[in-house]
C-alpha cells in the first residue's frame, strides 16, 4: 500500500530550529522554506478518513548542495500541526517522515514516507511516497452504541484501549500480524466479541446483526489520495 504526504516549498529567508550535522560557512543567504501540509484523503466510501497524529522525525539529507556544506538536517514534528516547516538552502536533498510511535496499537496511523534526490531551487509542490505496517479496525457509529465507547484488548493482556471517533466511525490501528479482542455494545446493551488478528494494509470493517446478534467482518486494502490544505 503506498499513500502521498502533499508538501509545498516556499521563498523564505529566515531559519528554523533543528539539529545540523557538519555544516560550513554558508556562500549565500537564500534559503527555501519547506511546509509540509499533510492531508490523506480516502480513495473510495468505504474507508474512513486515515488520521495523521502524534510525532514525526524529518530529516533532510543533503545529496548536493549550493551554498552549505550540511550532510543533514533532523526536526521532531507534531503532525497535528496544520503546517510542518523546515528551511533548506537551494541543493538536491533526500526526505524522509518517519512516525515515531511503535506501540502496537494507536489512533494515528504510522507510516514511512520518503522522496529522493529531491532537486530544490524554485517555490514547489512534492508528494513523498510512503508504506504503513498498520491495518485498521473500524465500526460504524449508526450500529452501536455510542455511550460506551469499543475498546480493543491485546491478547494475552488485559488492559483495553478505546478505539478513537473520527466522523461516524470509530477506529483504531493495529500493527500488522497482532491479534486482539474488540469489545462494544449495541443501543439495547448487548455486548458484541471479536477476535482479530490484523493484517497490515488491511481494513476490518465490523457490522453487528442486530436481530441475530451476529458479526459480519469486511476486509478491505487501505487505499488513500493526498490532497494539499
Amino acid at each position: 500500500m503506498k499513500l502521498s504526504i502533499a508538501c509545498t516549498l516556499v521563498l523564505a529567508a529566515i531559519f528554523s530550529s533543528c539539529s545540523k550535522n557538519h555544516i560550513d560557512k554558508p556562500v549565500n543567504n537564500t534559503l527555501f522554506h519547506v511546509s509540509l501540509s499533510p492531508v490523506i484523503k480516502t480513495a473510495n466510501d468505504v474507508t474512513p478518513t486515515q488520521i495523521l497524529g502524534g510525532k514525526a522525525l524529518l530529516t533532510f539529507t543533503s545529496v548536493k548542495n549550493d551554498s552549505l556544506s550540511i550532510s543533514e538536517l533532523k526536526d521532531t514534528v507534531v503532525l497535528s500541526n496544520a503546517l510542518l516547516s523546515k528551511q533548506v538552502s537551494s541543493g538536491t536533498y533526500n526526505i524522509t517522515l518517519q512516525t515515531i510511535s511503535t506501540a502496537p496499537v494507536d489512533t494515528f496511523i504510522r507510516f514511512n514516507a520518503q522522496v529522493k534526490d529531491l532537486a530544490v531551487h524554485q517555490d514547489q509542490t512534492i508528494s513523498l511516497n510512503a508504506n504503513t505496517s498498520d491495518g485498521v479496525i473500524t465500526i460504524n457509529k449508526n450500529a452501536i452504541s455510542t455511550s460506551i465507547p469499543p475498546t480493543f484488548i491485546l491478547s494475552g493482556s488485559a488492559q483495553p484501549f478505546n478505539l478513537g471517533s473520527n466522523g461516524n466511525y470509530y477506529y483504531i490501528y493495529v500493527k500488522g500480524s497482532v491479534t486482539g479482542k474488540i469489545t462494544f455494545y449495541d443501543a439495547a446493551n448487548n455486548v458484541y466479541m471479536k477476535y482479530i488478528t490484523v493484517d497490515a494494509m488491511t481494513q476490518y470493517d465490523i457490522l453487528p446483526n442486530l436481530q441475530t446478534g451476529a458479526l459480519a467482518v469486511s476486509k478491505h486494502a487501505l487505499h488513500f489520495i493526498a490532497k494539499p490544505l
